[in-house]
């Protein structure tokens, strides 16, 4: 995903437009102790502790919009940013 489908033009550019990126790495960290508050984290969100798992959260609501657990081609992840991003309206 982060080779092929996060730099296509298509998804960065819905990323670029209407959302602020963050990533949280649960697999790996540079501080082996927020391994753990990283995965808790991730389970308290998403309710699974599956690689790779994607987040789209409103800060504004304190409200989960949309999760897609796996890979996807750069289409599919447009559309999920999309209806994810429409629930808002």
């Amino acid at each position: 995903m982060e080779r092929n489908v996060l730099p296509a033009e298509a998804v960065a550019s819905e990323l670029n437009a209407h959302f602020i990126e963050s990533r949280l790495h649960t697999d790996q960290t540079d501080v082996p102790e927020m391994a753990e508050v990283f995965r808790d984290l991730q389970n308290e969100l998403t309710k699974s502790f599956a690689a790779p798992t994607y987040v789209v959260y409103d800060p504004v609501g304190e409200q989960v919009l949309g999760v897609h657990k796996g890979v996807m081609s750069a289409a599919a992840f447009v559309d999920f940013l999309q209806e994810s991003r429409a629930k808002l309206n």
